[in-house]
């Protein structure tokens, strides 16, 4: 194993992984897409509420009844293997915090990509690309540390680490301080940045 990862720590990272990509899991855009194409939107455009609270709340309520389903199992894979050994009790806040707004990028990036269906006739070939590029370079195939320093460097300039890989490196304790800032400064740009990118293309 390279560097500090032994086994528990891979066990634990993916583990983290797999909760993390429960809680971002969003299936909206493909309802969006469908409602613009057949005119199904039209009728969301009638009521007084934005159509973007609607999406929000389908998610919401998406992440009510699957959480709950996922949690049994990581908590037990996190117990049964001591991979909660791993875990930073002082940085679980943080952690918290990071997988928010992950979540955040997350609804806003598929919320802008389902919106480009306004003008493109075949939006599926940009979604498979980013969900690539979030497996990739998220971190669900191997964690970010292991990367080549330079890669690993411009990779986290990107906003798909936040998505995934960083609020378990976080949780893990595996951030120093100024990585850690530097890691929310970056978050909090891209949020921002996308966010306001959705809200234009939807105009």
């Amino acid at each position: 194993l390279s560097g500090s990862y032994t086994s528990t720590h891979f066990i634990c990272y993916f583990l983290l992984i797999y909760g993390v990509r429960n809680f971002n899991a969003m299936w909206f855009p493909w309802a969006l897409d469908q409602e613009i194409r057949q005119g199904e939107l039209s009728f969301k455009l009638l009521r007084p509420g934005h159509p973007y609270w609607n999406y929000l709340a389908y998610q919401l309520a998406d992440n009510v009844i699957r959480v709950p389903l996922m949690l049994p199992f990581l908590i037990g894979g996190v117990y049964f293997t001591s991979a909660y050994t791993e875990l930073s009790l002082l940085h679980l806040p943080f952690a918290i915090l990071a997988l928010l707004g992950g979540m955040a990028i997350h609804f806003y990036s598929n919320f802008l990509m389902g919106c480009t269906s306004f003008w493109l006739e075949r939006t599926r070939a940009i979604e498979m690309m980013y969900y690539s590029m979030l497996v990739l370079l998220g971190g669900a195939i191997v964690p970010l540390e292991l990367f080549p320093d330079g890669l690993r460097q411009v990779i986290m300039f990107t906003p798909f680490p936040y998505l995934l890989g960083f609020p378990v490196d976080v949780a893990m304790g595996g951030l120093s301080p100024a990585e850690l800032v530097r890691g929310f400064l970056i978050l909090g740009a891209w949020m921002l940045l996308i966010g306001l990118a959705a809200r234009a293309l939807w105009i």
